[in-house]
C-alpha cells in the first residue's frame, strides 16, 4: 500500500447491506488512517448525514429498501451535501448501471472485487481532488440506451473518470477472463485425457469382470443397479433388464428384511454387536474388514436362459452366496461417510449345497442306524430275557419234580405249565416280529403297496377277528365309519395298524366299556379309535409311539403285550406320510388319531 493513499483523519460513511463487506471495507480503511461511519442501506445512510459531517460516503448500489442510486440522487439534490463526493460500489459493469449512477450524480465508482491499492487510490483522489459541482452547473445531457432513458448532468471530467474507470475494469476482467480461459483449457485438456485414462480402465474392467464365472454387480447408494455382468444370464436375467432397478427385484421376499441395509439397521437399534455378529448385507455400506462375507440368500430366478429360451421352472428360487463391500470417495460429504454405493459377487453355491446336505444326510443316517443298531440290540437282549427265563425256570421245576405230581399226562399242574410255556413263547415270537416289522419299515426294506381301500370294510374285518376277545372282557366294538370311506395306504401294513389300535383299545378297557372307530366329522384321510377304558397319564402320553421309551403295562385283565404296537403303527404311518397321536383323559378313556395323504401325489415311500 502506498504512502499517498494514507489518509489524513477524513471521515467516510460506508454504506452496506452485508454485514461481512461493511466491515471488511471499514478495517480497511481505518488502517488507511481514515475514520469510519457505517450505515446499513440509503435511509440509515441519510439519518447519519443529518447528525454526522462527513469527507465522502461510499456506497454499494444494490441494497434492500432504499438502494444506492436513489441515496445519491438524494445526497446530490440537498445543497448541504451535494459537494460531498460519492463513490458507488458494483459488482456490475452494465452501461445501463453506469449511466444511472452518473444520472443520480455520483462522482465516480469502484467495481467489486476490488484490489486495496485501488480502492485507497480512488478515494484519495475524491477526497484530494477539485471540490464537487452541483449537478444544477452542468447542462443536462440526454442519452437513451436500451429502451430507458437518461439525463446526464455531469462535467466533463466527471464523465472521463467513469470512462476511464469503466475501461479499467473491462480491461481487468478481460485479462481475468483471458487467464481464466487459459486455466480451462488447461484444465478441460488435463480432464480429456483422464477421462481417457479411466474409459480405457473400465473397458479393461469390463473384460476382466466378464471372464469370471462369478456375477458381479454394483448398486448406487440407493440401491440400484449401475452394472451387472452377463454372468447373471445364469439366473435367467439380462443385465439390460436390472440396471436402474432395485435389487430387491431378484432377491425372494422371505430373505430381503434379512440382507437389506435399512430393514437390519432399523431392527437392530439401540444393540451393541461385535464384528462377528454384524449383520451381512446385500447393500453392505462398510469395508475392510468389517465387509460382508458369506451371505447366503434365496435369489428369484428370471424368465431368461443364456440361449434365451424359458428354463422350465423360471420362477424357482437359487440359493447363492455374495460377498459385498461398500464404495467411498475420498472426499466424503458431511453425514454420508463418503458412501458410494456397493460392489459385490454373487456365485451359485446349488452343487456345494447339494453335497452339505448329502453329507449331513448321511451322517445322520449314520448314526440313527448306529442308534437303531444299539438300541436294537439293548430292547432284544431286554425283552428276550425275561421270557427266556421264565421258561428255562418252568423246565427246571419239571425237572426237578421228584413226585411225579408235574408230569403225570394229562395232571392240571403240568397242562398249566405248559401252557405259561407256550404263552410266553407265542409272547417272544410276536416281540421279534414286531422288532424286526419296525427295522424293515425304517430301513427302507419293505415297499409300500398302495391301494385305495375301503376302510369301514376294513375296521369291520379287524373287530370280528378281534371280536372273541372283546366278548370275553364283555366290551362293545362299534364301526361308526361310513361306507365308502376310502384311504390310499398299504393294505397290508395299515391292516397291521388297525389291529394294533383296537387290540390296544380292548387291552385297556374294563368289563362293560366299549372300543369305536370313527372319521372325524368332515376330515377325509383321518381315523380315530376310542375307547372308554383307563387312559394314559400325560406323562407317558409322548413316549407311546418311541420304541426306546417302550412303556410295559399290563392291561385291565393282566394281558401282556409287546410294548412295540404303537411304535411299529407310527413307523407306518409315517412312512406312509402321515401322523399319528393320542388324546387321553385319565380314568374316562382315550382316543387314537391317524392322517395319511389323500391321493397318490402325496405318498413319501413306494408309488
Amino acid at each position: 500500500m502506498g504512502m499517498g493513499n494514507q489518509g489524513d483523519g477524513e471521515t467516510i460513511l460506508v454504506v452496506e447491506d452485508s454485514l461481512t463487506q461493511r466491515m471488511l471495507v471499514k478495517h480497511l480503511l481505518e488502517g488507511a488512517g481514515y475514520r469510519v461511519e457505517t450505515a446499513d442501506d440509503g435511509a440509515q445512510a441519510l439519518a447519519r448525514l443529518q447528525t454526522q459531517p462527513v469527507d465522502l460516503i461510499l456506497s454499494d448500489i444494490n441494497m434492500p429498501g432504499m438502494d444506492g442510486i436513489t441515496l445519491c440522487s438524494k445526497v446530490k439534490s440537498d445543497p448541504q451535501f451535494t459537494a460531498i463526493p460519492f463513490v458507488m460500489l458494483s459488482s456490475l459493469i452494465e452501461m445501463t448501471e453506469i449511466l444511472s449512477a452518473l444520472e443520480a450524480g455520483a462522482d465516480n465508482y469502484i467495481t467489486k472485487p476490488f484490489e486495496i491499492d485501488q480502492l485507497l487510490s480512488k478515494l484519495a483522489e475524491e477526497l484530494r481532488g477539485p471540490t464537487a459541482q452541483p449537478l444544477a452547473d452542468s447542462a443536462p445531457l440526454p442519452v437513451e440506451l436500451e429502451g430507458s432513458r437518461f439525463s446526464i448532468s455531469a462535467q466533463p471530467e466527471r464523465l472521463l473518470k467513469f470512462l476511464i474507470t469503466t475501461y479499467g475494469a473491462a480491461v481487468r476482467n478481460n485479462a481475468e477472463l483471458i487467464e481464466a480461459n487459459k486455466q480451462l483449457q488447461k484444465t478441460r485438456d488435463e480432464l480429456m485425457q483422464r477421462t481417457r485414462q479411466l474409459e480405457e480402465s473400465e473397458e479393461h474392467f469390463r473384460a476382466l469382470v466378464e471372464t469370471v464365472p462369478d456375477v458381479i454387480y454394483r448398486i448406487d447408494k440407493e440401491g440400484c443397479f449401475e452394472f451387472i455382468n452377463h454372468a447373471v444370464e445364469k439366473l435367467g436375467y439380462k443385465p439390460e433388464e436390472l440396471v436402474g432397478k432395485h435389487f430387491s427385484a431378484m432377491i425372494c421376499p422371505e430373505d430381503l428384511e434379512q440382507v437389506s441395509r435399512q430393514a437390519r439397521i432399523t431392527d437392530g437399534q439401540g444393540q451393541e454387536a461385535g464384528v462377528e455378529d454384524q449383520p451381512k448385507l446385500f447393500d453392505e455400506r462398510r469395508s475392510g474388514e468389517r465387509k460382508t462375507l458369506g451371505l447366503e440368500v434365496k435369489v428369484k430366478l428370471g424368465n431368461h436362459t443364456m440361449d434365451g429360451e424359458e428354463p422350465e421352472a423360471c420362477h424357482d428360487a437359487m440359493i447363492v452366496e455374495v460377498n459385498s463391500s461398500g464404495l467411498h470417495a475420498s472426499t466424503p460429504k458431511q453425514g454420508d461417510g463418503g458412501y458410494v454405493g456397493t460392489v459385490g459377487a454373487i456365485r451359485d453355491i446349488t452343487v456345494r449345497k447339494q453335497n452339505e446336505g448329502a453329507l449331513i444326510r448321511a451322517k445322520h443316517e449314520a448314526e440313527e442306524a448306529t442308534r437303531l443298531k444299539d438300541q436294537f440290540v439293548s430292547l432284544v437282549a431286554h425283552d428276550l430275557r425275561a421270557p427266556l427265563t421264565s421258561i428255562l425256570t418252568l423246565i427246571d421245576l419239571i425237572k426237578a419234580d421228584e413226585k411225579g405230581g408235574l408230569t403225570t399226562e394229562g395232571g392240571p399242574a403240568l397242562t398249566s405249565v405248559m401252557q405259561e410255556i407256550t404263552s410266553t413263547g407265542d409272547n417272544m415270537v410276536k416281540t421279534i416280529d414286531n422288532l424286526l416289522s419296525i427295522n424293515r419299515v425304517r430301513g427302507g426294506l419293505i415297499h409300500l403297496d398302495y391301494v385305495f381301500i375301503d376302510l369301514s370294510q376294513n375296521v369291520s374285518m379287524v373287530m370280528d377277528r378281534l371280536r372273541p376277545l372283546a366278548e370275553r372282557k364283555g366290551i362293545s366294538l362299534i364301526n361308526d365309519v361310513d361306507e365308502g370311506e376310502q384311504l390310499y395306504v398299504d393294505q397290508t401294513l395299515f391292516f397291521e395298524v388297525l389291529i394294533n389300535l383296537i387290540s390296544n383299545a380292548i387291552k385297556f378297557t374294563d368289563s362293560g366299556g366299549s372300543v369305536t372307530a370313527f372319521v372325524p366329522h368332515g376330515q377325509e384321510g383321518f381315523l380315530s379309535i376310542r375307547d372308554t377304558g383307563v387312559g394314559i397319564e400325560e406323562t407317558l402320553q409322548k413316549s407311546l409311539f418311541v420304541m426306546d421309551a417302550k412303556p410295559l403295562t399290563l392291561g385291565t385283565h393282566g394281558e401282556k403285550g409287546t410294548g412295540f404296537g404303537l411304535p411299529l403303527s407310527a413307523e407306518i404311518i409315517q412312512s406312509h406320510g402321515g401322523q399319528i397321536w393320542v388324546d387321553s383323559d385319565l380314568g374316562k378313556g382315550s382316543t387314537f388319531s391317524l392322517s395319511v395323504p389323500l391321493s397318490p401325489s402325496r405318498q413319501v415311500f413306494g408309488g
